[in-house]
């Protein structure tokens, strides 16, 4: 939270998407992983350019990670993959079923709007106020078996720079 709190007003900016998760993942995953963080992204497609404030973008995504790190059964598979320009997803098998929604503390009179899931933890939260303020989304959905899927959608720099 304290981290969070020192973020400012977001400076958006043409930067690599996956030369920033890179970045995170060499600095959340632990070390005997690091080997996996250069294997894998051969697989995971060609670079995006992103709009986004540099530091919101790698507290998002570091917050989504250590998620899934956290959250995700012993020994059990996060997968990370892009689904397109500008979309990660993080994927993986959840321990002990639904995190419990949040919401009902923070203010018991809210009301879910449609897509809003009920058990995003706060680490979730924190990125999803962040990706907004910078025009991302972070949508959480469950499947059947219990896997969580965080789907990342990051404003594109052309698109941007098109707008203009």
């Amino acid at each position: 939270l304290l981290e969070f709190s020192r973020l400012g007003r977001p400076a958006g900016q043409p930067i690599s998407l996956l030369e920033q998760l890179r970045h995170v993942l060499e600095d959340v995953l632990p070390e005997s992983k690091k080997a996996w963080v250069q294997d894998e992204f051969i697989h995971i497609g060609p670079d995006t350019e992103v709009f986004m404030d540099q530091k919101h973008l790698r507290f998002a995504l570091k917050n989504v990670v250590r998620t899934a790190l956290f959250e995700s059964k012993p020994r059990g598979e996060v997968d990370i993959h892009s689904e397109g320009e500008g979309v990660i997803v993080v994927s993986y098998p959840q321990e002990g079923g639904r995190v419990v929604a949040l919401s009902p503390y923070l203010d018991p009179n809210a009301r879910l709007t449609e897509g809003d899931d009920p058990g995003m933890s706060l680490r979730l939260i924190l990125a999803r106020t962040l990706l907004e303020k910078n025009g991302g989304k972070i949508k959480m959905k469950y499947d059947d078996a219990d896997v969580v899927r965080v789907r990342i959608e990051l404003p594109l720099a052309q698109a941007t720079v098109r707008n203009a």
